[in-house]
């Protein structure tokens, strides 16, 4: 089931606590950046596209949170990587050891989220959260 949440800066927090009420299983996949100031996440992965070179300010205030990093349509490339880690930088962003991942690492991402859900123990008023946010 989807969950839409359509909402102003000043509203998004409320938003997001009402579309997660809504979750009935247990976990949620989550596209967007902007609830990560309301939200801990489980799992976050920033997508980036090579091809595109602007990178929204809201990956440059998400990207300690995020898990890893993601290159979509792209062959592992140590430049492509090199790249993105400079254009993130230069607008600010707080990368760490954030490990950059290509399609054929997938297995990887879907293993590590396993495990996650794996080892936790949801109750009823828990929702594991995944957050996908196509950003850089």
């Amino acid at each position: 089931m989807v969950h839409w949440v359509v909402a102003t800066d000043v509203q998004i927090e409320e938003g997001i606590k009402i579309a997660l009420g809504r979750v009935e299983g247990e976990g949620a996949l989550l596209e967007g950046a902007s609830f990560l100031k309301h939200v801990e996440a489980d799992y976050s992965i920033m997508v980036a596209s090579p091809p595109i070179r602007d990178i929204k300010s809201s990956a440059v205030r998400v990207m300690p949170k995020m898990n890893v990093i993601y290159v979509n349509r792209s062959e592992p490339d140590p430049s492509i990587a090199e790249q993105l880690i400079g254009r993130l930088r230069s607008r600010g962003a707080i990368i760490s050891d954030t490990p950059i991942y290509f399609e054929r690492d997938l297995p990887i991402v879907a293993e590590q989220i396993m495990a996650i859900h794996r080892s936790r123990s949801l109750s009823a008023e828990s929702v594991g959260t995944l957050v996908v946010s196509d950003q850089a």
